[in-house]
C-alpha cells in the first residue's frame, strides 16, 4: 500500500493520493484528474510513491500528513481540494451481524429486479388468478412474403406488410 504524489506535465497540478494496490498505472480517481489524463494522454502524468505500508490504518494517517505537507487544500495546483482520506474506512472491514441486519430491514420491501414492474403486486396477483388452470392458446401466423410461421404477437413487427421479403 501506497501513498503517491502523480503529477501532470501539461498544466503543472498535482494530485496527493493513496492506493492499496501498488499499480504503476494508477494515477487517482479525483474527476478533474481523470477528466485531465482523457484529455492529455496517460503519458503526460507521472507518478512518485511518497510513503509504503502494509497497515491500513496508517494508510490513511499518511494519506492525509502527505496532503498536510503539500497544503493541497489551500493549493489551486492540486487536484485535491480538502484533507480527507475517505477511500479506505471500510477496507478489510466485515459488517457486525447487527450492521448486517440493519442493512437488511433497510432493503425490505423495496421492490427488485421483475418485481418492481410499473403494474403493481396487486394487480400482476390479480393477472395470475385470471389466468391459472385456462390452457394456454397461441394464435399462429404465416408470412405471406417469407412463409415463416411465427405467433400473432411476433407478427407485426417485422412480417405481414412490414417483411422485408415483400416486393
Amino acid at each position: 500500500m501506497e501513498v503517491y504524489l502523480t503529477t501532470c506535465h501539461i498544466n503543472g497540478k498535482q494530485y496527493v493520493g493513496a492506493n492499496t494496490h501498488e499499480n504503476p498505472d494508477y494515477f487517482g480517481t479525483h474527476p478533474e484528474l481523470i477528466s485531465d489524463i482523457r484529455k492529455y494522454g496517460v503519458n503526460q502524468f507521472s507518478k512518485v510513491i511518497l510513503e509504503v505500508t502494509d497497515d491500513v490504518n496508517l494508510l490513511m494517517k499518511l494519506e492525509l500528513k502527505w496532503q498536510h505537507h503539500y497544503k493541497v487544500a489551500a493549493d489551486p495546483m492540486f487536484y485535491n481540494t480538502r484533507y480527507d482520506s475517505k477511500g479506505f474506512h471500510n477496507y478489510g472491514k466485515t459488517p457486525s451481524n447487527a450492521t448486517r441486519k440493519k442493512m437488511s430491514d433497510a432493503h425490505k420491501g423495496i421492490p427488485t429486479g421483475r418485481t418492481s414492474s410499473p403494474m403493481g403486486v396487486k394487480a400482476r396477483q390479480k393477472l395470475s388468478d385470471l389466468y391459472k388452470g385456462k390452457p394456454k392458446v397461441w394464435t399462429w401466423l404465416k408470412c405471406p412474403y417469407c412463409g415463416i410461421e411465427m405467433q400473432q404477437n411476433n407478427y407485426a413487427k417485422y412480417h405481414g406488410d412490414n417483411c422485408k421479403h415483400k416486393p
